[in-house]
């Protein structure tokens, strides 16, 4: 049943494709010859527009490898959903042995078909490598219906659309996205579903035919009715009666308006007329009678409403104020942000749509859905059928990110916080997403501290001693205040944006590892695992805290003789050279014992049996924070708490050279840390370049023809590396951050160093993530995840070292007794730490704009129910596809608003 292809041959590569690829008669359509500058070489964009792609590796036929136990590794490679459509899979194998190249032929065969299939519908294609040593099966998403039947199939969470809150008489919630930032919509999030959308056309449309025929009935009834109503009387909601031979007029006019519930649709409809009618007086006079009194009738629900209406007339006069009420229900249907150009209501409901367009993020979500339900990729990697896979980028998005965000160069031209981390999201995912903005809301909340701190730095220039000592006392208590107040307020905007981008709070996605392994839970062999990584994290604060202490002493021999020599693991230095150049060892000793965690960790974490990814990230987190806490601030804490009581300071003050030498420290450590940063990015930069000359170089010299082969899009992101989602930017961001909280106390313009450090840390990410790596997999996130408890506990931790520092170290607590200065500590540190959990107490869960928000989509979700349920006769089944889940709506949960009661079915 399945043909054993010779796509593996490293001899020939075959000119035809299996079905529903793209072009049956080539290895690949060239789709996009442009060509483009990448690490120095020429590369074509041709295969850009694909979404995903699988490397395999191309096996000789003189390579007559058997594959071990073929039917295991196929069982543990494709899942159930693949096996479950070949009902004769195990025969393939039993009784006789297959080679590997034809266990990779079965397995490209029934990947291109599943992907290919009804199922899932893809476009596939593939090409060879520029060597012809690896085959690429490429495949994309290519067409919107087969995106909206997969987001209806698998209940893709997908917003609604600004104008359908209009439509059902709502209007849509606006959010703020930074502190400076434009107003924009914040649409609530639904399950996709087909079956809602043709309702919601359904509904409108009808809402506007019976707004349409009501307008011609009551003009059929305004027609036999004698006489005017003065328009000024529509105004005096409390007192308005209709005029002699009118009533049974009015009457009509409130009955069918009950019936409609919306009168915006007749508004609307009869503003369309008057438009039309511009050459029939009596008829426009009729209909605008008709307009005044359903705005009167409209107004009447809302008092402060009419009242401004009545003060206007009193005010502006009675054209202005009548002109005004046309004006605002001519906006109908209106769309919160959006200038779009007028359009009859007939056009607008059948133009209007429930959902928003899916955007490339979700096609690609859809395709890492399919690929993880059928496939286990990395299993495929482990045993050799596969090289690796990767989702591709898209050049154009590159381009954009580039220019307005991942410049590197460029980090002086500040842009507002928060400006496209909407952008970033939709390119990378939201777990990509909430780093950059974690990032940018810190650095938009460090730039009044970093201000404040600018002026005290010349503190000195300007106040005495005594007042400068309490300007840096109040700054250090203000900081510790500032770092729990920031915690709050980015929990507070985490939760607004996981709210605007339809995810749960504080969740990320999570999936079960596929290696692990439940007789092994709790089992020896785990906890000796774990133990050992315990015992790495022992070793490696052992050895940087013994490190740091031996420099330390040796920097002191050198001091006692800066003329003689330093003898360092057997090589003779000079006193005053290893005096003044120590504090680079110790950064250096603290980058090698953090790229030693960095290596090692990883390597023991996969083996230690976690059940879930989310697991697993969470203690490694915790471990990670634990060593890089020790790795990165012992030095600095020995300098400044213990180094004064053993070796003493340099100068004459006790005190005063420390604080002087920790300061240069903490400069010196910032800028290796970038140049280290810097130096991250330049290796994969210079390898890559390297990979590609040499790939080009070879294919040439073998190459027959007189025309230079270059590269394509594709195999130059083969050759990049996965971007890392192990929490290294993170812990690297939070180290950042404390130096401004820990030490702000001895040098407020640390703050001023760090915010320029970390904004330029993000452009260099950013840079790294767009251009030097693959791109990140499309995984959501509800948040930072522990992120945003470690910060936290920095709060507290920088509470007790400003303290200490405080009690211990400056003026004037620093020459009282010991005993004293206990005192002064504990006191001072129970006051602060207990201010610093009240305020945090005391500021909001959520913004106003999202509780608010959440009201609305609530309000707004009910009554879709509620109207589609009215307009539509459903059978059961559609009832239940009908009424989405409270679990899987981001929005607040069902109330029974506006009197509506609380729809069957839903707690």
């Amino acid at each position: 049943n399945i043909c054993f292809s010779k796509l593996f041959t490293g001899q020939t590569m075959p000119a035809v494709v299996p079905e529903g690829t793209d072009n049956e008669d080539t290895p690949f359509l060239q789709l996009k010859p442009d060509k483009v500058k990448l690490f120095g070489e020429d590369v074509s964009l041709k295969g850009s527009d694909y979404d995903w792609v699988f490397v395999f590796p191309v096996i000789n036929d003189t390579d007559d490898t058997e594959m071990e136990d073929a039917e295991e590794v196929f069982r543990t490679i494709f899942k159930r959903e693949v096996r479950a459509k070949e009902d004769n899979w195990r025969a393939w194998f039993r009784g006789q042995k297959v080679k590997k190249k034809e266990f990779q032929a079965i397995a490209w065969e029934l990947m291109v078909r599943t992907l290919t299939d009804k199922t899932c519908g893809f476009r596939a294609a593939w090409k060879p490598s520029i060597d012809k040593d690896e085959l690429f099966l490429c495949i994309k998403l290519h067409d919107k219906e087969s995106a909206l039947k997969h987001a209806n199939d698998i209940g893709l969470q997908v917003p609604v659309t600004p104008v359908s809150y209009s439509l059902l008489g709502h209007v849509a919630p606006e959010i703020s996205y930074s502190l400076f930032g434009k107003r924009l919509p914040a649409c609530g999030h639904i399950l996709y579903s087909a079956q809602k959308e043709a309702y919601f056309s359904r509904l409108v449309q009808a809402r506007g035919k019976q707004a349409v025929e009501l307008v011609e009935k009551l003009m059929q009834e305004r027609a036999l009715c004698k006489g005017k109503i003065e328009l000024e009387t529509t105004f005096d909601h409390d007192n308005f009666t209709a005029p002699q031979g009118f009533v049974t007029f009015v009457q009509s006019l409130y009955t069918g308006l009950h019936k409609l519930e919306m009168p915006d649709y007749t508004l609307k409809v009869i503003l369309e007329r008057i438009e039309e009618s511009a050459g029939k007086p009596t008829e426009v006079d009729q209909l605008r009678e008709i307009f005044h009194i359903i705005c009167m009738r409209t107004e009447k629900l809302d008092r402060d409403v009419a009242f401004e209406l009545r003060k206007m007339v009193s005010a502006k006069g009675l054209e202005a104020t009548l002109k005004h009420r046309e004006e605002k229900y001519a906006e109908f249907p209106r769309t919160p942000g959006e200038d779009k150009p007028k359009r009859k209501l007939r056009e607008e409901l059948e133009s209007a749509r429930l959902y928003q367009e899916l955007r490339p993020m979700d096609n690609l979500r859809i395709i890492y859905m399919k690929i993880q339900n059928c496939f286990d990729l990395q299993q495929m990697v482990a045993h050799g059928v596969l090289v690796k896979d990767f989702n591709v980028h898209i050049w154009s998005d590159q381009e954009k990110l580039m220019q307005s965000w991942a410049e590197p160069l460029k980090f002086w031209k500040w842009s507002m916080p928060n400006t496209h981390t909407t952008e970033v999201r939709d390119y990378f995912g939201e777990l990509v997403g909430f780093f950059y903005h974690w990032m940018d809301a810190y650095c938009e909340l460090l730039i009044l501290p970093s201000l404040i701190g600018l002026f005290l730095g010349f503190r000195k220039m300007i106040f005495a001693r005594e007042a400068s000592t309490i300007c840096v006392s109040a700054y250090a208590f203000a900081m510790c205040l500032w770092t729990s107040i920031a915690n709050s307020w980015y929990s507070a905007w985490c939760s607004e944006r996981s709210f605007m981008w339809g995810m749960k709070p504080g969740v990320v996605e999570d999936t079960k590892l596929r290696d692990y392994r439940p007789d092994m839970k709790g089992g020896f062999r785990e906890r000796i695992i774990r133990g050992l990584h315990w015992l790495l994290l022992f070793v490696i604060i052992t050895w940087t805290i013994f490190a740091a202490g031996w420099l330390s002493a040796r920097r002191k021999e050198a001091k006692s003789d800066l003329e003689g020599t330093v003898h360092l693991l057997g090589i003779s230095l000079a006193a005053q050279m290893f005096y003044d150049y120590g504090t680079y060892l110790i950064t250096l000793n603290i980058k090698i014992c953090s790229y030693a965690w960095d290596f090692s960790s990883p390597l023991i974490s996969n083996h230690e049996n976690w059940a879930t990814g989310q697991a697993k990230s969470n203690a490694s987190a915790f471990k990670t924070f634990m060593v890089k806490f020790v790795v990165y601030y012992y030095p600095f804490f020995y300098t400044v708490f213990v180094k004064p009581f053993i070796e003493g300071c340099p100068g004459d003050d006790e005190f005063d050279g420390c604080e002087d030498e920790l300061k240069q420290n903490i400069v010196v450590f910032l800028l290796c840390h970038l140049a280290f940063t810097c130096l991250g990015l330049l290796i994969p930069y210079v390898m890559t370049r390297w990979a590609v000359q040499k790939e080009i170089k070879k294919v040439n010299r073998s190459n027959e023809s007189d025309v230079a082969m270059v590269h394509d899009f594709l195999e130059i992101q083969s050759k990049l590396t996965k971007r890392s989602d192990d929490g290294t930017d993170y812990i690297d961001t939070v180290i950042n951050l404390g130096f401004t909280t820990f030490f702000s106390c001895i040098s407020p313009l640390m703050t001023v160093v760090c915010l320029a450090t970390l904004l330029i840390e993000v452009r260099l990410f950013a840079f790294r993530d767009t251009y030097l790596s693959q791109r990140a997999e499309p995984m959501t996130a509800g948040g930072i995840g522990p992120w945003l408890g470690v910060m936290q506990a920095m709060s507290y931790i920088s509470v007790m070292v400003n303290v200490g520092f405080l009690s211990f170290m400056m003026w004037p607590l620093r020459d009282l007794g010991l005993h004293h200065q206990l005192m002064y500590f504990v006191g001072l540190e129970h006051l602060v730490m207990l201010t610093t959990i009240v305020v945090a107490r005391f500021m909001p869960v959520k913004t106003a704009d999202q509780s608010l928000a959440e009201e609305i989509n609530a309000s707004f979700v009910d009554d879709l129910i509620d109207d589609l349920r009215k307009v539509t006769e459903y059978t059961p089944k559609e009832l239940e596809d009908l009424d989405p889940k409270p679990d899987a709506l981001a929005l607040k949960p069902w109330s029974p608003l506006l009197g509506r009661p609380i729809p069957s079915g839903v707690q």
